[in-house]
């Protein structure tokens, strides 16, 4: 009996070792792949002048999904939740 209970807690010990071994193979991201974001009031603080927006037009407008208001982006665009077409969102200046 004693046999037997070992054995299988020798098995659980060396198959989740392995799990866990084989969960970590696909793991690439190094030191130099990260970065850190800033907190709070340090964010504001950024000088976003220098921002290289390409060939992006500022829109006028702005699109929401009526379902999901946090969901926002340009004419034509879907929800990415529910699928709907966004619609303008008239801005308070």
């Amino acid at each position: 009996m004693k046999k037997t209970i070992l054995t299988i807690a020798f098995v659980a010990t060396v198959l989740f070792s392995s799990s866990l071994v084989l969960s970590s193979c696909g793991n690439t991201s190094s030191s130099e792949d990260t970065h850190e974001h800033m907190e709070g009031d340090q964010h504001g603080d950024m000088d976003h002048s220098n921002m290289n927006h390409g060939d992006m037009e500022m829109a006028d407008a702005t699109y929401a999904c009526p379902m999901h208001p946090e969901i926002t982006g340009v004419k034509g665009d879907k929800c990415s939740i529910c699928n709907m077409d966004l619609e303008e969102v008239e801005t308070e200046e």
